[in-house]
């Protein structure tokens, strides 16, 4: 047997769907205090790495107030939303996020890059900006969504 799921223009989340009952009964990341609460831009194409993500951060206390699958979505979302910071997949279906990132840094909003790409391959202005790369591993980037909610912007690559 083969199944075969479509999503054929992106989906959203809803964080305060999910119960706290939800989240403490699943295993895995404790809530930690410089991110609980914090609210979050998901810019992302892939579904799946979108909604691992997602879970990972809600599980941590955060709420992601948008998960962008589009350049379009990302750019709207970026200069209307009111979040804490985002995190950028580095190119959304081919395009790059380059005017996300200055969008961003614009509005004074700390963004990290999540990539499948090295860092020569991302937007050359944002080379400061702190990369973890595909697959994510959770710790590094709650370490790293720590940082940009206490103010250390620093480099971090993982």
């Amino acid at each position: 047997m083969i199944w075969r799921i479509m999503i054929h223009s992106g989906f959203g989340l809803d964080g305060a769907q999910r119960s706290s009952e939800t989240r403490a009964a699943r295993p895995g990341v404790p809530q930690r205090d410089g991110i609980k609460d914090s609210r979050v831009l998901l810019v992302e194409d892939e579904p799946l790495i979108s909604m691992e993500l997602s879970d990972v951060l809600e599980d941590a206390g955060a709420r992601v107030v948008k998960i962008a699958a589009s350049l379009d979505e990302a750019i709207v979302a970026a200069r209307t939303l009111d979040f804490d910071f985002a995190l950028l997949d580095g190119n959304l279906r081919g395009a790059p996020v380059d005017v996300v990132a200055h969008t961003l840094r614009l509005r004074g909003v700390p963004f990290c890059f999540i990539s499948g790409y090295s860092r020569d391959q991302l937007p050359r202005d944002f080379q400061d900006a702190p990369l973890l790369t595909k697959p994510v591993d959770q710790d590094k980037l709650l370490e790293v969504v720590l940082k940009l909610q206490t103010g250390e912007n620093r480099r971090a690559t993982g």
